[in-house]
């Protein structure tokens, strides 16, 4: 696979300084932040950008009628002093000598303006040199920078889910990642480097992966589709059924088109799932714009040191974080002690897939998946840790809407029968644990049948909603409600005993009664007055709790309560005198 080092010693063995190669070569070395020429084996400058021309004064001129040579360079540097007090034409003549040498080089050198420059090279196969120019004049931080930068651009792209290519403008691929080749299912033959995209295209035309027709005719028609070389963003489907996004943009230099970069995301999943799958809309400039990721870097106080990415998804920008914790951005709900991927960062392990909580600029909540590692210096050191975090907020959320419909009763928005149950476990290992009384609340709309029957079922939809209601306001926060079934209800009390338990039975009776319910219809109203019986059952201390158990003593309760006449509290055990 075709890499996209930083260094000289990095660069020299993907140099081949093939004249089709040039181009991209020298694109590449325009977004990087130090200096670099190569020079070929007669000793001509073939790369000098932009950077190179800055940190050494080169004037635009020199570059006028064609690449320099190497000893225009020196000759123009010795004359204006460059190298300090000296014949010129010695002071040429000792460079060449040293240049052809063709040895490995590392020095310093002060320029007459102050800037200290450190000068890295390294012999070419079959001749010449690549060389990296670094301002060392804040030395640490230069080299600091150029290192992170290095390493991101090592591993970013291999990392991303997405497949990446990059073509040139003859159409001949010179970039690619893994997750290319993975997710176009591309056979291994094709994984080397000289390989065109006519190449790529033919493998797909000739096993239907653009459906029926002609391989000639659809490759031919790809190709110059390709040739425009204008922006696109389309998806398709492969012959197994997955559903591929393919994004591209042109790269030019200039105003000249000298290639093309395309991502190839695999979508499948969103589909099945019937989520909303929301990709940027920006063009990439980087890997990193093409997806909802961003990469960031902590100290060894778990502060932010570099952030990339991170605004689009969490609405601050790079200075507003650089300095400042990763907790003080997390969502308010974030556990700290509790969480998963902060537990493994104070241990300082790696993790995977772990979920975090952030509250965005606008006060919005995010969910990412991160994926982090500890950082050590070459002195075995802990210094920090680097990660990739990904949005998984639209994820997350269609998740918590499937729970909270499994868990809830759609017409009244209570907890449903299931939720109860659950609750109900929990709350009895709490109960066993301080030795606290638990009690059931059976409640039953009185004469349910009747309204319905008198005035229909919406109506006495609309009865189970406004009993819903007040019973959801008559008890705590600690407190369950729930319909188990037509119209009746069951109140999970926690902490609560025999006592207690019949206080809150009242109170929810009373608010029932006090609580008419008015039937409008166009031609008449009518204030209908709503009862309900109510059976109460409470643990014993230190005795097994069983939901049945609890359960049929309050429905006998209940049952007892509309025998001897409705609109009452009723226990099976008799309620503690006072």
């Amino acid at each position: 696979m075709t890499s996209f080092p930083i260094f000289a010693n990095d660069l020299a063995p993907l140099l081949t300084l093939d004249a089709s190669s040039l181009p991209s070569l020298a694109l590449m070395a325009e977004h990087l932040p130090c200096g670099l020429t190569v020079i070929n084996d007669t000793m001509h400058v073939l790369i000098c950008n932009q950077r190179c021309r800055q940190l050494l004064g080169l004037p635009s001129t020199l570059f006028e009628t064609g690449p320099p040579s190497f000893e225009q360079i020196i000759r123009f540097n010795a004359e204006r002093g460059e190298y300090g007090e000296g014949d010129p034409d010695r002071i040429v003549a000792e460079w060449v000598q040293l240049a052809n040498e063709h040895r490995p080089h590392v020095f310093e050198r002060s320029r007459p303006n102050g800037i200290r420059l450190e000068i890295r090279g390294i012999p070419l196969t079959g001749g010449g040199f690549v060389s990296i120019y670094n301002d060392i004049t804040q030395r640490n931080q230069a080299i600091e920078d150029s290192k992170r930068y290095a390493a991101y651009l090592r591993t970013v792209i291999e990392s991303l889910p997405q497949g990446i290519s990059v073509i040139d403008e003859h159409l001949n691929m010179v970039l690619w990642n893994k997750a290319f080749f993975e997710v176009l299912a591309l056979p291994e033959s094709l994984d080397r480097p000289g390989v065109t995209f006519e190449e790529l295209l033919w493998v797909n035309a000739n096993r239907g992966e653009y459906g029926p027709g002609d391989p000639a005719a659809q490759v031919a028609q790809r190709i110059s589709l390709a040739m425009q070389f204008q922006p696109h963003k389309f998806n398709r489907t492969r012959p197994d059924g997955t559903e591929l996004e393919i994004v591209g943009k042109p790269m030019d230099v200039d105003g000249q088109v000298v290639g093309f970069i395309s991502t190839y995301t695999d979508i499948t999943p969103y589909k099945r799932a019937e989520a909303a799958v929301r990709h940027a809309n920006a063009l990439m400039e980087d890997a990193i714009s093409y997806s909802p990721t961003y990469i960031w870097e902590l100290d060894a106080d778990g502060c932010f040191v570099f952030i990339k990415g991170g605004e689009k998804i969490l609405g601050y920008q790079a200075e507003e974080m650089i300095g400042n914790p990763l907790s003080s951005f997390l969502a308010p709900e974030q556990g700290i002690e509790s969480n998963a991927v902060l537990s493994d960062m104070k241990r300082r392990r790696a993790y995977k897939n772990g979920e975090l909580r952030y509250q965005r600029k606008d006060g919005g909540i995010v969910w990412v998946s991160s994926n982090g590692h500890p950082l050590y210096d070459d002195m075995d050191k802990f210094i920090g840790f680097r990660g990739v975090d990904v949005d998984i907020t639209e994820l997350t959320q269609a998740r918590s809407e499937l729970e909270r419909m499994a868990w809830e009763d759609p017409l009244t928005h209570l907890a449903n029968r299931y939720r109860l149950l659950d609750r109900f476990e929990l709350e009895v290992d709490r109960a066993h644990r301080n030795r606290n009384h638990l009690s059931l609340l059976v409640a039953d709309i009185d004469h349910f049948k009747s309204i319905n029957d008198r005035f229909g079922h919406l109506f006495g939809d609309h009865c189970l909603r406004m009993v819903a209601e007040k019973l959801q306001q008559s008890v705590r926060a600690v407190d369950l409600v729930s319909r188990f079934g037509g119209e009746e209800f069951v109140v999970l009390l926690p902490d609560t005993n025999l006592a207690g338990a019949f206080k809150v039975a009242e109170h929810i009776r009373q608010a029932i009664e006090n609580n008419p319910i008015k039937h409008q219809t166009p031609q008449s109203s009518e204030t209908l007055k709503v009862t309900i019986s109510i059976g109460i059952a409470t643990s014993l201390l230190d005795q097994p709790i069983q939901f049945d158990d609890l359960m049929g003593e309050a429905d006998e309760g209940l049952y007892q309560a509309k025998r001897q006449g409705r609109n009452r509290v009723i226990s099976l055990v008799p309620p503690p005198t006072t």
